[in-house]
C-alpha cells in the first residue's frame, strides 16, 4: 500500500473501516476511543463516500 501511496496517479487509504470494525466487533484496542471518535464508524458510508467516491487520481 505504501509503494502505490508514492504514484501521483494513485489514492491509498489507510484501514479506512477500521473504525467500522472496532464498534461492530467490540473489540478493545490501544486507541479504540480515538480511532472511534476521528473515524466514521459507519462502514456502508465509508464504502459509498471514501472508498467508491469521487478522487483527484485515476486509481
Amino acid at each position: 500500500m505504501y509503494a502505490f501511496g508514492q504514484r501521483a496517479d494513485t489514492t491509498v487509504f489507510d484501514e479506512p473501516i477500521y473504525a467500522h470494525y472496532l464498534r461492530v466487533t467490540g473489540r478493545e484496542h490501544p486507541g479504540r476511543s480515538e480511532v472511534l471518535a476521528s473515524q466514521d464508524p459507519d462502514g456502508e458510508a465509508v464504502v459509498r463516500e471514501v472508498i467508491m467516491g469521487d478522487h483527484p487520481t485515476p486509481v
